[in-house]
């Protein structure tokens, strides 16, 4: 058995808990997430499994694009009054006003939480036009979902984006 004895006394100055959550939003902008790798591995139930990072590839395949026309791209920070955790977009179109969310996949609910989370980000900024960039055409119904809701499809047709406006 150990007994531990204090040497000497520890100063602390720490601030008293719990630290309250901001009173109001703030708003950064912040560079795209950096891809250093696209597949990584997964082990939630003991089986392991290759996710891959559609998301962040397509990100970084549409801000290329952006760049070559001269648009300014980051993504958004934001910590909403109250929390104490951010939530960042995948792509904020500075010269534009266009906020964009990726998705690795055509689902309903993909393009559902998409929506919510245009919204949600959409509070905290001067958005003029939300757009959700999937990899490849969703199909009718969902493009009548995206446009009821104004939010425009962006998509891989071969070497370039395809728009699909509301």
């Amino acid at each position: 058995m150990f007994r531990l004895k204090r040497s000497e006394p520890v100063p602390v100055d720490l601030p008293s808990l719990p630290v309250p959550p901001p009173s109001t939003h703030t708003v950064t902008n912040v560079p795209i997430e950096e891809r250093h790798t696209e597949r990584a591995h997964v082990t939630p139930t003991r089986e392991p499994y290759e996710a891959e990072r559609r998301e962040a590839e397509l990100v970084h395949r549409y801000r290329r694009a952006l760049d070559l026309d001269g648009q300014v791209v980051s993504r958004l920070r934001v910590v909403p009054a109250g929390e104490s955790a951010p939530i960042y977009s995948d792509l904020w179109n500075e010269t534009t006003g266009e906020l964009v969310e990726a998705k690795g996949t055509v689902t309903r609910d993909a393009l559902r939480m998409a929506v919510g989370q245009l919204l949600d980000y959409g509070r905290f900024v001067d958005s003029k036009r939300y757009a959700v960039l999937v990899p490849t055409r969703p199909r009718d119904d969902l493009l009548a979902f995206l446009a009821a809701a104004g939010v425009t499809a962006i998509y891989s047709d071969g070497a370039r984006c395809t728009r699909a406006e509301p």
